[in-house]
Formats: C-alpha cells, structure tokens, sequence
C-alpha cells in the first residue's frame, strides 16, 4: 500500500507545470527555447509545441521526432534546450519542456521586420518601418539608426520617415528596452550631391560631367522596374540615353555623337559620368543626368558656364558677358542700332559741311567792293547809295566818249 502512494505521489508531482517568461522571435530567424527545469542528466525529455509532440529523448541519448507538426524537421536539441531554425509565421504560441517528468512552459511571440517599399528605395521617397508582433501588440519599440547615435520611440512599432537619403542607407534594429528584436537592412538609389553646382571652363576644352550613383544600379531588383534614364542637355535635348541589356546597364551609342561625346562601353554599375569634348559658347546650359523607374524618376543636375577668350567677346571672370554667348535678338538689336548711330553720324556731318560751304558764300557776297580814287575822296560814303552813284559814273563816262565826236 505505501509503495502505490508513493507511485502516486510522483505522478502528482510530475503534472506540476512552470511557466516561464515570455520569448520575442522574429519570424525567419533562428530561435533557441531553453528548458527552466532543466537540473542535472536528463532520464527523459520531452518537447511539445501546443501539447504536440515535438521531439523526445531518451535515457541513451536517442532523439525521437514527433509526427504531428512541421517543426519536428527544423528542430534541434542543444543540451536541454530546444533550436528551430527559420521559424515561420504561426508558429508563435506555447511550447513546453518536460524534463525527468517535470514540465515548464514557454510562450513564445513571433513578430515582423519589415519595410515598405522594399530596399532598394529610391532617393526622396517616404520609408515605413514595421517591428510589430504577430498576434497581439509588442511592448514599448524603439527604431535605432544605422549610425547608432539616434533612437526613435514608436507606440505601435511603425517608424515613418519621410524623403529618404544616404544618411538612411543601413541596418535599422528594433528594440524593446536594450534588448535587440531584429533588423531589416535599408539601401537607397540616388545620385551623389553634385561638387560643384556651376563648372566654368574655357572654350574649346574637353569636360567630363560627374554622375555617381550612391549605390550600385539594381540589375536584379524585383522592386524597381528600370524604364530608361540618360543625360539631357539644355531645353531638355537628349544627350546620350542608357539601355539594359542582359541586365546590365550600358550605354546607347546607336543615338549619339563619338565625335561630341566620351563615354564607356562596358557595363556600368554606380559611375554615370560621361565627357564632353571641345565645347563651344553654345554648349553652355543645364545638363541633367536622370533614371526612371515606374516607381519614380531621380536625377542630378549642373549647369556648363563656357567662358569665351576672344577678341569680339570678354572673359566672363570679369563679370561682362560674351556677344556670342548674347541672345539673337540682342545682337541684332546692337546691329541694327549700331548702323542707325552711324547713319545720324554721317548725317549730321554731311548737313554741317553743307551749312559750312552756305555761310562761306554769304560771306563772300557780303564783302564790300574795292574803293576807287574818287571814293577815296568823298568824306560821307553811303553804302545803301552805292547803287546810285555807280550809276551816275556810267552816265559821266558816256558823257565823256561823246564828246570828241561832237568836235569834229
């Protein structure tokens, strides 16, 4: 009778149940469930997910798996402790140990990393991170920075970030107090700020106009859709564009210039840079380098400033402004009133001479006529008379020839 009680006894014993502390695992991840009861050699152990076998083993160190659930192919024992590997979504729940007839429990919560879009994101659009547990909702989440020097506090696990750039580019980890829940790795497409926004040069020189992209270009991306892309010059004229070809990004050479341009012809991953040669005052404008996705459109610009050393312009160092790099119309508004200046001058010094040449024979039959010997002696000479006087002259002068004839 005492040996049956104490059988009994033990029984009762072996149905006491230890509830353990609560686990986070992010689904994919590898996951290890220790066993609380677990004091000294095991007689016997035993793993159970929702009192589903999982595994046992035995005194001789013989594992057996269980049939009734897909974890027993992904399960391992590591000492007492129980190793899944890529636990999936629905797995989350209570898992229990029992160890030399003594059983604990272990309730574990299965959450998500996520992002959305998924990397890689293109440069200015919005992220949104998700750390967030597959049933129910996880304790106080925070989002650390892929520098590790800033924290954001989230109250549902959902951190929002609007027009990402290269600051955002890396491991975003979420944590519930200091412990570590997992990470999801971020990468953004975009172009590298540009040196310089203006690039002078001088006239007739080869410039290379920089391109470069943050990351390498996606070749197998599933969430962007390459469309076309290229570099623009002034007023939006197309350049040079880029095709794909086998999935990888090259040049299109059947549609532009060798003889204005320089560009390689292999692959290309992260340098879009091509070279402009012998450039003129024309040349001078906004070039854009750009590629489309059917998610969006990034580009890089920079603006070509052609400096002109030639007689009929100036340095643009100075401050003044070339005439061939003048619009149309001005230089021939400059033309066309640099011809009318020089009309009036000629003008006006054809009309002064003319007026000239009339004052000079004014002058001239203004002067008085040469004194005489009798006008000499006349005390009270009157110029308004003089007609009058010559007249009586001719008539003595006349006087004076008739006068032998009358003598004879």
């Amino acid at each position: 009778m005492k040996r049956h009680s104490a059988v009994l006894l033990l029984l009762l014993v072996g149905t006491v149940s230890v509830l353990g502390e609560v686990l986070y695992a992010q689904v994919g991840s590898q996951v290890v469930i220790p066993c609380p009861g677990a004091v000294g050699s095991p007689r016997t152990l035993e793993w159970h997910y929702n009192n589903t076998k999982i595994l046992t083993q035995d005194r001789s160190g013989g594992i057996m798996k269980g049939q009734g659930t897909l974890i027993s192919s992904r399960a391992r024992l590591i000492g007492s402790s129980l190793r899944i590997d890529g636990v999936r979504t629905g797995e989350g729940g209570d898992y229990q140990c029992v160890f030399n007839n003594k059983k604990t429990e272990q309730k574990l919560d299965l959450f998500t990393v996520s992002a959305q879009p998924p990397s890689p994101i293109l440069q200015l659009s919005q992220l949104v991170l998700r750390c967030q547990a597959e049933v129910g909702i996880l304790p106080r989440v925070t989002w650390q920075w892929p520098s590790k020097d800033r924290i954001e506090t989230t109250t549902d696990g959902t951190l929002t970030i609007s027009d990402v750039g290269p600051s955002h580019i890396g491991t975003w980890t979420c944590l519930i107090g200091d412990k570590v829940m997992g990470s999801t790795y971020i990468n953004i497409l975009g172009f590298q700020p540009q040196p310089q926004h203006i690039l002078s040069v001088k006239e007739g020189v080869s410039v290379p106009l920089p391109c470069l992209l943050i990351s390498p270009f996606p070749s197998h991306s599933s969430s962007l859709t390459f469309m076309t892309g290229g570099w623009q010059g002034p007023c939006h004229q197309p350049l040079l564009t880029l095709q794909t070809h086998a999935s990888q990004l090259k040049w299109n050479s059947s549609n532009s210039s060798q003889s204005l341009l320089s560009f390689p012809t292999e692959a290309l991953t992260n340098n879009l840079t091509i070279i402009l040669k012998k450039v003129k005052a024309q040349d001078s404008g906004q070039y854009s380098c750009f590629l489309k996705f059917q998610q969006g459109v990034i580009n890089s610009t920079i603006s070509l400033e052609v400096e002109v050393w030639r007689g009929s312009g100036t340095d643009t160092k100075t401050g003044s402004t070339s005439v061939l790099q003048m619009p149309l119309w001005i230089i021939l508004c400059i033309v066309v009133g640099g011809v009318l200046l020089l009309s009036l001058l000629i003008l006006t010094g054809v009309m002064w001479r003319k007026k000239r040449r009339l004052k000079r024979l004014r002058k001239r039959r203004s002067q008085k006529q040469p004194l005489t010997a009798r006008d000499y002696c006349q005390c009270h000479r009157n110029v308004a008379n003089g007609n009058a006087r010559r007249q009586r002259e001719r008539e003595r002068g006349s006087g004076s020839l008739k006068k032998p004839k009358q003598a004879s």
